[in-house]
C-alpha cells in the first residue's frame, strides 16, 4: 500500500537511489501513488515496502490531467 511508503527505499536494480517522501491510494486512478526523491533517471524503479521490492513507474505530474476525475 502506497500510504505506508514514507521513508521506504527506492532502488534501480541493486543500488539505493532515493527515498519515498509520501504515498497514498488514489481513488481516481484505483491504485497507489507516491512521491520520491531519487538520483536516477530510470523510468522503472523498485521500492522496498515491508521488506519486499515492488516495481514502480515514474510518471510526470500531475498524476491525473486537470479536470479528469472518475
Amino acid at each position: 500500500h502506497a500510504q505506508d511508503a514514507l521513508g521506504d527505499v527506492v532502488f534501480v536494480e541493486l543500488p539505493e537511489v532515493g527515498v519515498m517522501t509520501s504515498g497514498a491510494f488514489s481513488p481516481t486512478l484505483s491504485c497507489g501513488i507516491g512521491l520520491a526523491r531519487v538520483s536516477a533517471s530510470s523510468k522503472t524503479l523498485e521500492v522496498e515496502i515491508r521488506g519486499k521490492r515492488q516495481a514502480v513507474e515514474v510518471v510526470p505530474l500531475p498524476f491525473v490531467p486537470r479536470g479528469q476525475f472518475n
